[in-house]
């Protein structure tokens, strides 16, 4: 990614997970800027893990369209929580 993307890329971070209970998607967006949207999603319907992982891109991608993001990093990981 040459430089001047990279520096206006907003991060992505997003972890999804499936338990007996239920599953769900934590996802954190944080703009070019520094500041950062913190999102915790329940879901209602059952899903594997791999379709919580994907339900939590896909919800990601759409918030970070929302808020205006014009260039997306994404980083598939549970490591900030």
């Amino acid at each position: 990614m040459p430089q001047e993307t990279s520096s206006k890329a907003w991060m992505l971070y997003i972890d999804g997970s499936t338990i007996n209970a239920g599953s769900g998607v934590g996802l954190i967006v944080v703009s070019s800027e520094g500041h950062s949207y913190k999102h915790a999603l329940k879901f209602t319907f059952k899903t594997s893990n791999n379709e919580a992982e994907y339900e939590a891109l896909l919800t990601g991608m759409e918030l970070c369209n929302a808020l205006g993001a014009v260039y997306e990093r994404l980083s598939p990981t549970h490591s900030w929580w």
